[in-house]
C-alpha cells in the first residue's frame, strides 16, 4: 500500500483492505446501522415525552407551581436504570433482518434510501405516542383517584407521592413494553438488559421507599421520609393492579391497530421478506421479488414465457416448485 495509502486510511472515516468488502458494508451493516439510529433518537424522545408530560399536565392542577408530581428519586432514576439498558443494547445489536437476506435482496436498501426513517411523519408518529401514553399514565390514575376515594379497606386515601409512584409505574412498564414489540432481533445481551430493566426498577424502589437512610453522624443521608413505604402501600391493591392493566391496553390498542393494518395492507419490503421466507414447503425457504418481467428469486428467476400467459405471478421455491399466486396488482402494490 506505501506511506501514502496508510496514511490515507489513518485519516479516512472506513478504509476496505478488499473492494469485495463494498458489498456487506453496503447492503448489511448499512441498513443495521441506520436502523438502530433511526429508532434509538426517536424511542429516547418518546420515552422522555411519556414521562415529563405528566407533569406538565399536573402544572394546570397546580397553577404552574414548582411542585411536581414526581419523587426525586423517579425523576433521577428514570433515564438511569429504568430505561436506558434496553435501548442501548438495542442500539447496538439490533438487526431487523439477518444478514443473508439482506445479501440475497439488494432491492431492501431502497427501505432505507431518502432518509425514509427519520422523515416528519415517522417523528410525529413517535412524539404523538408518547404525548398520547402520557395522557394514559396522568388521567387514568386521576379517574381512579378522583373525588378522594379510599382504596384501602380503612378508607385512608392516597397522597401525591402515591399518585406520582402510579404514573411512573405505568410509564416504566409501556415504554419497556414498546421497546420489546420493536426489537427484531433478540440475543442473550438484548433477553438480559430487559429482564434487570423490569426486575431492577421495583428493586431499587424497594431498597429506596423501604429503608430510612442515615449516615453515620445520625443525620439522614437521602430524604426518604416523603416517600417511606410508600411503593408497597400503593402496590398491594387491587385498584392499582387494575390501572396498570387499564393503561398498558388503552395504551397499545391503537398501536396494535396501526401495525395490522400496515402488516396485512400496506406492508414494508422487510415485512413482506419475512413473510415469504417463513414460508416453507418441504422445509425450504423462499422469497419473492418482481424486477421487470422476470420474477426474481435467492436461487434463480423464471421470465414471462414459464411463467404462462396468466396475469400471475408465483412464488416458488428453490426447485422452481409454485407455492403461491399474486396477481400483478397485487404483487406491484407490495414491491415497488
Amino acid at each position: 500500500m506505501g506511506k501514502e495509502g496508510r496514511q490515507a486510511v489513518r485519516c479516512s472515516d472506513y478504509a476496505f483492505a478488499r473492494f469485495r468488502f463494498l458489498q456487506k458494508i453496503l447492503l448489511v451493516h448499512g441498513p443495521w446501522y441506520y436502523i438502530r439510529v433511526a429508532m434509538t433518537v426517536q424511542y429516547f424522545f418518546y420515552k422522555n415525552i411519556a414521562f415529563i408530560t405528566a407533569q406538565f399536565f399536573y402544572a394546570f392542577y397546580t397553577q404552574f407551581s414548582q411542585q411536581t408530581v414526581f419523587e426525586s428519586f423517579y425523576l433521577t432514576f428514570y433515564n438511569i436504570t429504568c430505561t436506558a439498558l434496553p435501548i442501548t443494547i438495542y442500539g447496538i445489536f439490533e438487526q431487523h433482518l439477518s444478514k443473508k437476506m439482506l445479501l440475497e435482496n439488494p432491492l431492501l436498501y431502497k427501505e432505507i434510501s431518502k432518509n425514509a426513517k427519520l422523515r416528519l411523519w415517522e417523528c410525529f408518529y413517535w412524539c404523538i405516542l408518547g404525548f398520547y401514553h402520557a395522557f394514559l399514565f396522568y388521567y387514568v390514575p386521576i379517574w381512579l383517584l378522583g373525588d378522594d376515594i379510599g382504596l384501602k379497606s380503612e378508607q385512608v386515601n392516597y397522597g401525591l407521592w402515591s399518585f406520582g409512584t402510579i404514573i411512573f409505574t405505568n410509564c416504566v412498564i409501556v415504554v419497556n413494553i414498546k421497546l420489546i414489540i420493536e426489537t427484531c432481533h433478540w440475543n442473550i445481551l438484548a433477553v438480559a438488559s430487559m429482564v434487570i430493566t423490569i426486575v431492577g426498577y421495583p428493586t431499587l424502589a424497594s431498597i429506596y421507599s423501604g429503608i430510612v437512610w442515615f449516615n453515620a453522624t445520625g443525620w439522614e443521608l437521602f430524604s426518604t421520609t416523603s416517600l417511606y413505604w410508600v411503593f408497597f402501600e400503593v402496590h398491594k391493591i387491587a385498584a392499582m393492579w387494575f390501572c396498570i392493566l387499564l393503561s398498558v391496553g388503552m395504551a397499545f390498542l391503537p398501536d396494535f391497530v396501526y401495525k395490522m393494518i400496515m402488516y396485512y395492507y400496506y406492508p414494508s419490503q422487510s415485512q413482506i421478506e419475512r413473510r415469504s421466507n417463513c414460508m416453507r414447503e418441504d422445509g425450504v425457504f423462499c422469497s419473492i421479488y418482481q424486477r421487470s418481467d422476470r420474477l426474481i428469486t435467492p436461487h434463480g428467476s423464471l421470465d414471462n414465457g414459464s411463467l404462462g400467459t396468466e396475469n400471475v405471478s408465483y412464488l416458488v421455491d428453490q426447485n422452481g416448485s409454485e407455492l403461491h399466486t399474486f396477481s400483478h396488482t397485487e404483487l406491484n402494490s407490495y414491491i415497488t
